[in-house]
């Protein structure tokens, strides 16, 4: 410590100054380490989840795509929409909106609770695993487990996008119910408990669809490991399976089909092929970005299948110490199930919802490797560090692709506020996503119905669309049309309900620009220009 006094009265010019106080703040936070041997880990898990709440900042995200169709449907307390099941999304948008209105940001503060629950739930489900499978609980590894699914970078539709909160909640009565369940052979009611989270689940998203297997496992795996009795495992394995079914029957006895054609095709038509190449796809993503070159994508994708097989080819003879690792890797597999007639976009953020519940065991599963591959303390901070850096470093690239979204539907409708006395709108190269964040590929129509103010638009016209907007920033600009004489046309685009795109060419003979009645948009060269 002299030396460092020394040196500061020796050393009077500032940059000498500075040197010295970063010395001496290192060094004091050195011999703090040493009586705390865990202070830089909470420095590291300190900084990921500032940057995680600077990133997940909700101000200016905004309503974007099925936004417009369900949050009108919702404030007027209509629950079960568009053929699905799922009453507590609904309700939860219900509530939102006699909170916030029409104010996007209040939706996205929801998102981010929710977000911010779950991650303690990763907490608390760590904790359990390893207290049930090593003996002990850590609390150390549950928090590096709860930050890293905080900052999770590759399920970014289940934060930014507001219907996304949809795998958000699936996930907050999965993860519950898992821990109860874990829990069960200590008290009856925690059993209880994971039945009611399941039974709650069921209404909320379909990723909850995976806790009767996962139970399953468990059961099977406390039979085999602490002798638990095969009647009871099988009576609680039996009452989940049951509340299933009856869960399938009631949604074919409302909605007429036990899953929809857009959930189930891959499944229904026997496609094998596109099945494996989907959970490929999905177990790729959970850990790497979207990426363009489908070589590149597949190339990355065998740098990692590789690198799990040398891992546990590695620890393989450390069975006893691995039991919670592949847990959380058995978890993981299953929690794909859900989704894979659906796959994942390898290109963009697209579909990256259906990555939130199967982050959450990702998180136990990387944590867990980092642990068991080493015990050196310096080595872990610095996998940790580097673990958490990689994520925080993609989690702000989807940031920015959300909040550029947000910007351009935001502006639209800005605009569309300012049309006094114009009853139909023209809308020319509609922007439909950026870069997988999904601006207007549906629900444009209801968000000028739901958002203009006073109502007097009565007709849209969808010219075109133009599906990559990928050059769009958010310096996106607003001009007034130059062309004194705006085209006629004789093409439209109408919905389409069975398409995913929602839209389909129509001829008419032939539709004439009203200046006096009509607004015309169009989205070209980084701008929106306007005739109105």
């Amino acid at each position: 410590m002299d030396c460092f006094v020394k040196l500061r009265k020796t050393y009077n010019d500032d940059a000498y100054k500075d040197v010295i106080r970063a010395f001496y703040f290192i060094f004091s936070l050195h011999m703090l380490s040493s009586k705390n041997p865990n202070l830089w880990y909470v420095i590291i898990f300190s900084i990921a989840i500032a940057f995680g709440f600077y990133f997940y900042n909700p101000l200016p995200l905004y309503f974007l795509n099925d936004d417009f169709i369900h949050i009108p449907l919702s404030s007027r307390g209509i629950l079960f929409q568009r053929n699905s099941l799922r009453p507590l999304g609904d309700l939860s948008l219900h509530l939102d909106y006699l909170l916030w209105q029409k104010n996007a940001w209040g939706y996205h503060i929801t998102n981010l609770l929710l977000h911010v629950v779950n991650s303690v739930f990763v907490f608390f489900l760590s904790n359990q695993l390893l207290k049930k499978y090593s003996a002990a609980k850590n609390n150390l590894q549950s928090t590096a487990a709860a930050v890293l699914f905080f900052i999770y970078a590759f399920h970014s539709e289940g934060v930014f996008w507001i219907i996304g909160r949809s795998a958000s909640l699936g996930a907050l009565f999965c993860l519950p119910a898992l821990i109860f369940y874990l829990k069960r052979s200590e008290k009856i009611i925690y059993f209880i408990l994971s039945l009611l989270f399941f039974i709650a689940g069921l209404f909320a998203y379909e990723s909850i669809w995976i806790f009767p297997l996962i139970a399953t496992c468990i059961s099977i795996s406390d039979i085999r490991k602490f002798k638990r009795r095969p009647g009871t495992e099988i009576l609680f394995i039996s009452i989940i399976s049951v509340l299933f079914i009856v869960h399938l029957i009631l949604k074919k006895q409302l909605l007429g089909k036990f899953a929809g054609e857009y959930e189930a095709t891959a499944f229904m038509n026997f496609d094998a092929i596109g099945l494996a190449s989907n959970a490929l796809k999905l177990f790729i993503r959970c850990f790497v970005p979207p990426i363009l070159n489908p070589i590149y994508f597949t190339f990355l994708g065998a740098i990692l299948f590789l690198m799990f097989l040398f891992i546990f080819f590695l620890l393989r003879k450390r069975i006893k110490t691995l039991a919670v690792t592949y847990t959380a890797f058995i978890f993981l597999l299953i929690s794909f199930l859900p989704y894979l007639s659906l796959g994942i976009n390898t290109h963009t953020v697209e579909g990256e919802r259906f990555e939130y519940l199967p982050s959450a065991f990702a998180s136990l599963l990387l944590v867990q490797v980092i642990f068991v591959i080493t015990s050196n303390r310096i080595y872990q901070l610095i996998l940790l560090s580097s673990l958490l850096a990689y994520h925080a470093i993609h989690l702000n690239f989807s940031n920015s692709y959300y909040t550029t979204a947000s910007f351009i539907s935001e502006k639209t409708f800005e605009q569309i506020n300012q049309l006094d006395n114009k009853k139909r709108l023209f809308i020319d190269s509609l922007p439909i996503e950026y870069k997988g964040a999904l601006i207007f590929r549906s629900g444009f129509d209801e968000g000028v119905q739901w958002l203009k103010e006073p109502i007097s638009v009565d007709s849209v016209f969808i010219l075109t669309t133009k599906g990559n907007n990928s050059d769009w920033k958010n310096d996106f600009k607003i001009d007034s049309l130059k062309l004194i004489k705006v085209p006629e046309t004789d093409s439209i685009l109408l919905k389409n309900p069975n398409s995913a795109v929602n839209y389909k060419q129509k001829r008419f003979k032939q539709i004439n620009f009203n200046i006096e009645t009509d607004a015309w948009f169009v989205y070209l060269n980084n701008a929106m220009q306007i005739k109105k």
